[in-house]
């Protein structure tokens, strides 16, 4: 009997408005098999945007010059997209990068409205702001001033927020004992599709998200909502999905009627790339999913008792900002670790009919 034994390569992806797939519809793995054929398809995100090209870029040093003192690192080559596409063994004897670009046409009912691909070299400050230190547990560590690029990276089209001990050249002025990087969007959303493509490091103390606030928090801080699209915590191999918010924690005090389920999990390995995402409808209806799969909903009731009014029961019909972030828990942190969360994208979807992006200036 004869064996056979393959190295492992690196697979990346540069899917725009949509996703990358194996044959039968599962995420792909980082890896790939070296010289094996691979089967790959690639979907929009909606209904209505079309892409007529995939590109596979195959070699070594994928991001470098294709030629190194005359050696040829990499070779580029464009298919026709087809349901499935067969990316050959003579391409696969490396790593290899897929890249499809789907455009947006006047059949698509959602409209990309925002978005951050991580194209530049630095975080773009025109999206984004340094979160400030309110004294919550995910934002305390948050990088102000000189800190702010050793933790917040933009390399090779990825956003990449990282925790660490304070350095020693920050010894003098920083009081706390790590600097973590915090971004917050400058612009809001009320209802859409808001998606990111983000994978951690785990380990003991590790506390990433992905999540939603509302601009306006004159109900209070939990009566006003919060929306976790993604967290992760410790070295738990689970993603979470929650919501917070008056009705779901009876800030207003007892009632008669049982609050709906408001937290949900699944087992993930959250060092592989996943998509992250939520759909909301502002008028009653919030679904998380992973890889494009719906693992959580949440929907509105009719109710109303006592302090119990329609805004504290529903607090989702108005603009909410993104915040990503590479937190800590309160316990058994490793100063000696390098944590890190990257995000390959953040992008915002909403339908046509109901485009509603707020910018906050006050927070500029």
């Amino acid at each position: 009997m004869r064996l056979s034994c393959w190295g492992r390569g690196e697979r990346t992806t540069d899917i725009r408005n949509g996703y990358i797939r194996d044959a039968e519809g599962n995420p792909l793995p980082g890896t790939i098999r070296q010289g094996k054929d691979l089967k790959v398809s690639a979907v929009p995100v909606f209904p209505g945007y079309k892409a007529s090209k995939l590109t596979v870029r195959y070699g070594r040093n994928l991001d470098g010059p294709q030629y190194v003192d005359g050696e040829r690192q990499w070779r580029q080559k464009s298919m026709k997209l087809k349901s499935v596409n067969t990316i050959p063994a003579s391409m696969t004897g490396d790593d290899v990068r897929i890249s499809a670009d789907f455009r947006e046409t006047s059949k698509a009912d959602w409209t990309l409205v925002w978005a951050d691909e991580f194209d530049g070299d630095s975080v773009s400050m025109t999206n984004w702001y340094a979160a400030p230190r309110w004294g919550s547990r995910w934002d305390r560590y948050s990088a102000r001033d000189a800190e702010f690029p050793v933790v917040n990276k933009v390399e090779n089209g990825v956003y990449k927020a990282y925790a660490i001990a304070t350095p020693e050249q920050f010894k003098n002025t920083e009081k706390e004992p790590f600097i973590s990087g915090c971004l917050k969007s400058h612009v809001g959303f009320t209802g859409g599709r808001i998606e990111a493509r983000a994978r951690t490091r785990i380990h003991r103390g590790n506390s990433p998200a992905f999540w939603l606030r509302p601009f306006d928090m004159s109900l209070g801080s939990m009566e006003s909502g919060e929306i976790d699209i993604w967290e992760q915590f410790d070295d738990k191999p689970r993603a979470h999905q929650t919501i917070h918010d008056g009705w779901i924690w009876k800030t207003k005090g007892a009632v008669s009627r049982e609050a709906p389920a408001h937290a949900f999990n699944i087992e993930s390995d959250p060092e592989e790339w996943h998509v992250y995402a939520v759909e909301w409808d502002p008028k009653g209806l919030i679904r998380w999913l992973v890889d494009n799969k719906e693992v959580f909903r949440y929907e509105k009731k009719n109710f109303s008792e006592g302090a119990y009014t329609p805004e504290i029961t529903w607090p989702y019909d108005k603009p909410f900002y993104i915040i990503i972030n590479q937190s800590l828990m309160d316990k058994d942190t490793d100063p000696d670790f390098t944590y890190l969360t990257e995000f390959d994208y953040v992008r915002v979807y909403q339908p046509r009919n109901a485009v509603s992006v707020t910018r906050d200036t006050d927070l500029e």
